[in-house]
């Protein structure tokens, strides 16, 4: 793997200021977060878990057994690994963080939240 040279490195971080001075100006709607922060149908029930517990949040045991993911068979340690690959995903395109951790619980960050809420309050209106 190659190594980047210090004007690179200085590029991408301009690159990484500039999307988070403009994010608020960033229309992403749920399709478009879901296909940065998701590589398969596992990370899209986890996501959608993750959601359903809004600010409870979720232990990795808790949610091994919920409905959505028990047909996957995922042990603890693989949840935790699958949320902290989303969350690579995401600080690599927008440098947010997708789930934080709260005293061994995982719960949605606050940007994620607010996008994939409005994403549903959207289709509720069209209603």
């Amino acid at each position: 793997m190659w190594k980047r040279t210090p004007r690179q490195k200085e590029i991408i971080h301009l690159l990484r200021v500039t999307v988070n001075s403009l994010e608020p100006f960033i229309e992403l709607d749920k399709d478009e977060l879901k296909r940065v922060i998701c590589k398969d149908e596992v990370d899209e029930m986890l996501l959608e878990h993750l959601r359903e517990r809004e600010t409870k949040g979720t232990t990795p045991s808790e949610a091994i057994n919920c409905k959505l993911l028990m047909y996957y068979r995922l042990k603890p340690y693989q949840v935790t690994r699958k949320i902290q690959a989303m969350n690579k995903r995401l600080r690599k395109w927008l440098d947010k963080d997708a789930a934080v951790s709260v005293h061994r619980r995982w719960m949605l960050s606050s940007f994620v939240r607010k996008r994939l809420d409005e994403s549903s309050k959207e289709l509720k209106d069209n209603v």
